[in-house]
């Protein structure tokens, strides 16, 4: 899959406001991902190998609770989720994906027997309920605003009394300053209708979806974990 040739597009990309990709590749970036196989195991691939480095960084740096729930939503083959519980053996933990990336799985580990499950469906329709914490690592920066609180709303719906929802994605800072996160939002312009977004942003799409920020924590990479619970819950905006 020759996603550096969306690159050749920016100049379409930025006179438009719309991917390069679909005219490269003939069809929108997950659609091309999800109807050919070798595309869909190399992007499966592809994500496990970039978020490998990063998945231990980020499992330290958010205070989970000690037990409990923690929903990985379009979590691919699950390498944070092993994390997670590798670092609290007292949560539970569902990977939630689409089949082809759940077959693949990392949590065949002798200290999570017990402690986990997958489960196979469409975010923008449903997540699995009941959950204490639903992450969504890399996720939302994928999609445009309305598809963005689509899913949000599924991890709203689903979620525990008083449980969270995390973000995970670069959060870039406002005006010229450099941030690795505007690189990136160049990047995947090209490939989909997705954008890195700053607090504000990521504020209205979560007041969309019946949340409120709580905090952003910073991580030891590029990332940062945005923190949402209820909007009718007493939590304050740190």
């Amino acid at each position: 899959m020759r996603t550096a040739g969306t690159s050749s597009g920016l100049d379409e990309t930025l006179r438009t406001g719309e991917p390069a990709f679909p005219g490269i590749f003939g069809a929108p970036f997950f659609t091309y991902v999800n109807r050919d196989a070798g595309a869909r195991e190399l992007f499966d691939t592809g994500m496990a190998a970039f978020s490998e480095p990063m998945d231990a960084l980020i499992a330290g740096a958010y205070p989970f609770p000690r037990t409990g729930t923690v929903v990985d939503v379009g979590g691919g083959r699950g390498g944070l989720l092993r994390q997670v519980l590798l670092h609290h053996p007292d949560l539970s933990g569902v990977l939630f994906d689409q089949q082809p990336a759940l077959r693949e799985h990392v949590l065949l580990e002798p200290e999570l027997a017990g402690r986990w499950r997958t489960a196979p469906g469409d975010f923008f329709t449903s997540v699995p309920a009941g959950g204490d914490v639903y992450v969504l690592k890399h996720v939302l920066h994928d999609w445009d605003d309305d598809h963005a609180v689509r899913i949000l709303l599924s991890c709203r719906r689903a979620l525990a009394p008083d449980g969270r929802v995390l973000v995970v994605d670069s959060v870039p800072s406002p005006g010229n300053e450099t941030h690795p996160g505007k690189a990136l939002d160049v990047a995947m312009m090209t490939i989909v209708t997705g954008r890195e977004r700053g607090p504000a942003e990521l504020d209205t799409l979560f007041a969309r979806a019946g949340l409120l920020r709580t905090r952003i924590l910073p991580t030891p990479t590029f990332a940062s974990i945005v923190e949402a619970a209820g909007s009718s819950s007493k939590a304050s905006i740190r």
